[in-house]
């Protein structure tokens, strides 16, 4: 069974037709567009989160529910601001 293709992070069109790849929403790693899981923090790509990190720039951003929140993170910033919110989440 397949990912999503068509279920992307907000500001990530243009990386995925230049690349033919995505981006993982929680780690910004970079994946095959059919990947179900990260390879590299093992989030399962087909459960959608509320909160993705997507390029920015030569940065990443934060986006929540579809609405850029944080502009100009790096990227390790990035990872921990969203793994927080995403925490969160759970037990909100």
């Amino acid at each position: 069974m397949l990912g999503n293709p068509n279920r992307f992070s907000p500001g990530q069109g243009a990386f995925v037709e230049t690349t033919g790849k995505r981006i993982c929403p929680s780690c910004a790693g970079v994946l095959p567009l059919d990947a179900i899981l990260c390879k590299h923090c093992g989030r399962d790509l087909t459960v959608p989160s509320p909160t993705k990190i997507v390029p920015d720039g030569a940065n990443f951003a934060i986006a929540i529910d579809g609405e850029i929140k944080l502009h100009g993170l790096e990227l390790a910033k990035a990872k921990r601001i969203a793994a927080i919110l995403d925490e969160v989440q759970k037990i909100s």
